[in-house]
């Protein structure tokens, strides 16, 4: 008979009593009652689980954050290649949504990304041209019953407020709109505005007064 009553070439051992794994630390129990073939075989196989348990951790994580470089990687690629007016001056509309309400319908124009009519498609923005940096098409959008697929071409004009205006349909499922903003104003329509200003101040002044006096 082997240590702790287990005889040799015994498959199993017998375990230790529960005085034994109270008192008696690790390396002591494990002299008095060593563990037999198929114990240590099946605590490696726990060992080696756990280790590539922990390895296929590793690796998703990593295989994530991979990804997630790559994704931004090929965002700023787009970012950068993207032309926002000679100044940038269309950056800040990247991330941006504006809408009008006309009729029965609600237009949605998102600069460098889709358009829409309701839940409808009118497009997606292509390339702004450097010859007319002023123009943004969507198209590609839902195709009309028996007609083209829906676009829309957005012209930017110089306003004091960011505004989607003038909404329209020149040809079928083929649209248009003017999208006001500051940065399409130009140094001559800044002074424009601004008298523009003054003159409606002045009149509402005057209108005030007329008011007080009656």
């Amino acid at each position: 008979a082997g240590v702790g009553g287990v005889a040799e070439g015994e498959g199993e051992s017998t375990p230790p009593p529960r005085w034994a794994t109270r008192i008696l630390p690790r390396v002591a129990r494990e002299w008095l009652y060593p563990p037999s073939r198929g114990q240590k075989a099946r605590a490696r196989a726990r060992t080696r689980t756990a280790e590539a348990d922990r390895l296929r951790e590793r690796h998703s994580a990593e295989k994530s954050k991979l990804k997630q470089l790559e994704d931004k990687q090929r965002d700023t690629t787009v970012h950068l290649s993207r032309f926002m007016g000679e100044l940038d001056e269309y950056a800040h509309m990247i991330g941006e949504c504006y809408t009008a309400n006309i009729e029965k319908y609600t237009y949605k124009v998102c600069p460098y990304g889709d358009a829409q009519q309701d839940s409808t498609r009118l497009g997606t923005m292509g390339v702004v041209s450097r010859e007319a940096p002023r123009v943004f098409k969507f198209t590609g959008g839902e195709g009309c019953w028996n007609g083209p697929a829906r676009s829309i071409t957005v012209t930017l004009a110089c306003g004091g407020e960011v505004a989607l205006v003038g909404v329209s349909e020149p040809s079928r499922c083929e649209y248009a709109a003017t999208l006001l903003t500051p940065a399409a104003c130009e140094e001559g329509d800044v002074g424009a505005l601004e008298e523009e200003l003054r003159v409606l101040e002045e009149e509402v002044r005057l209108a005030e007064q007329e008011h007080d006096e009656f």
